[in-house]
C-alpha cells in the first residue's frame, strides 16, 4: 500500500468521517478548517457566561440513511435521545451537538482558523495556499485532495478544473438565519420543538430542554424558512436579531422579558435545495474527490455517507 499524504478541506461531519477512516487505514492525513473548531454546521455556540446554543444542525434524524453513523450514535456516551419529536426521536450531542464528533479527530492533523486560497498542480502532486487567521500564508503538497466544503465553495476551488466544469451548475444551496437568545426564567411556552411555528420560521427549539444543558438560563434557538433567510440575506447581525426576537414574540403570544444573551448568525450555505444525486465526484485522475452533504441531500447522514464513501473508494484502490 503506498502511503498517500491526503488533504481534507472542512472538518464537518463529511470531513471528518473521512478522515478517521483514511488515518486508520494507514494514510498521512492533514484537515485545514477555516472555522474555530470542528463539526461545520454541527455547531454549538458557547457563551463566555457557559451558556450552550446548538445555532447549526439542531439534532440528527434519519440516521439510518448511514448504517455507520447509526452504529455509532447507539453506543457513544457522548449522545442521547431527545423526546421533544415524538413521532421522530432524535439524536443530540452531550453536552452541546458537536461533542461526539472531537474523537473523530483524534490522532489527526487539524489545521484550524486556515483557509485553502488557492490549489494549482505541480509535476506528480497539488499545491495548496493555506491563509490562516493572523494573515500568514504558507504552501504545502499533496497526493490527493479531499473537499468536503458546501458547493459554492468548493466551486471557487474546483470550479475552472477540466472534469468538475458545469458541475456546480445542478446544486443549490440556500441560506438560514439563526437566533440564538437566553432568558433568567424559563417562557411559557408549552412545546420545546416546533416545526414550522409560523410563516418566517422553520424551526424553533428550546436548546436548553435537551439532554445533558442546564435548565436555565431558558436558552433558545430560532431558523429563519429559506424565503425569509433570502430577503434578509445581506442583513446586518444587529438588525437581524432584533426582527427574530420580534417573530419569536410573535410567536409566543405573550411580551418577552430582557434577553441575558441574544444575538444571531447566518448560514449562507445552510441547506441543499437541490443535491447532485451521488455520494461523490471524483477528479479523472483520482487525484481530487468533492464531497459533502449537498451531493445527496441536507442530513447529517447525508454528510456521514459521503465521507465513508471517498475513504471507501480511496481504500479499495491500496
Amino acid at each position: 500500500m503506498k502511503n498517500r499524504r491526503i488533504a481534507v478541506i472542512g472538518a464537518g461531519v463529511a470531513g471528518l468521517s473521512c478522515s478517521q477512516k483514511l488515518g486508520k487505514a494507514g494514510h498521512d492525513v492533514t484537515v485545514f478548517e477555516k472555522s474555530r473548531g470542528l463539526g461545520g454546521r454541527v455547531a454549538t455556540r458557547r457563551t463566555p457566561d457557559g451558556l450552550f446554543f446548538d445555532h447549526g444542525a439542531p439534532f440528527i434524524s434519519n440516521p439510518n440513511y448511514a448504517p455507520e453513523l447509526e452504529t455509532r450514535l447507539t453506543g457513544d456516551e457522548l449522545v442521547n435521545v431527545w423526546q421533544a419529536r415524538p413521532e421522530n426521536a432524535a439524536y443530540v450531542g452531550v453536552p452541546a451537538m458537536n461533542t461526539w464528533l472531537k474523537p473523530l479527530a483524534e490522532n489527526l492533523t487539524v489545521q484550524l482558523q486556515s483557509r485553502i486560497t488557492e490549489i494549482t498542480a505541480t509535476e506528480d502532486q497539488w499545491r495548496l495556499t493555506v491563509t490562516r487567521d493572523d494573515g500568514t500564508n504558507s504552501f504545502e503538497n499533496f497526493d490527493q485532495i479531499i473537499s468536503t466544503v458546501p458547493a459554492p465553495q468548493a466551486m471557487e476551488l474546483f470550479g475552472a478544473l477540466p472534469g468538475f466544469t458545469g458541475v456546480f451548475d445542478k446544486v443549490e444551496m440556500t441560506p438560514c438565519w439563526t437566533l440564538m437568545v437566553a432568558f433568567a426564567e424559563r417562557l411559557d411556552i408549552p412545546l420545546d420543538f416546533q416545526e414550522a411555528p409560523g410563516p418566517d420560521v422553520a424551526k424553533l427549539m428550546r436548546n436548553s430542554a435537551k439532554p445533558g444543558r442546564e435548565p436555565l438560563p431558558d436558552c433558545w434557538v430560532l431558523q429563519a424558512t429559506e424565503k425569509w433567510s433570502i430577503s434578509h440575506l445581506e442583513e446586518d447581525k444587529e438588525a437581524a436579531h432584533q426582527l427574530l426576537l420580534s417573530i419569536l414574540q410573535d410567536i409566543a403570544g405573550f411580551p418577552l422579558p430582557t434577553p441575558v444573551y441574544k444575538t444571531a448568525h447566518r448560514w449562507r450555505y445552510a441547506l441543499t435545495k437541490n443535491a447532485y444525486g451521488v455520494p461523490f465526484l471524483p477528479h479523472p485522475d483520482g487525484s481530487i474527490y468533492l464531497g459533502g452533504d449537498w451531493l445527496l441531500g441536507d442530513s447529517i447522514a447525508h454528510a456521514w455517507r459521503s465521507g465513508s464513501a471517498i475513504a471507501d473508494a480511496l481504500i479499495q484502490t491500496d
